[in-house]
């Protein structure tokens, strides 16, 4: 079945939403398919899933939404 499988194309997009000011910000991080022909499709899966993305305001509130929110 795994020999069925084409090489995987799209990027690995990693989206995180947060709440800045008041008003809801999505950023996106996106991973070329082509890292994935490098370091192995499964390892750059594991790294977007642990993308560490950080968001701070000197004047404003932030807060991280959850899925869904």
């Amino acid at each position: 079945m795994a020999d069925d499988l084409k090489p995987m194309e799209a990027p690995i997009t990693v989206e995180r939403s947060y709440l800045v000011g008041g008003k809801r910000v999505t950023f996106q991080v996106v991973f070329p398919a082509s890292l994935g022909k490098e370091i192995g499709l499964e390892n750059a899966y594991t790294a977007a899933q642990r993308l560490i993305l950080r968001c701070e305001g000197k004047n404003v509130q932030v807060k991280e939404l959850k899925l869904g929110e």
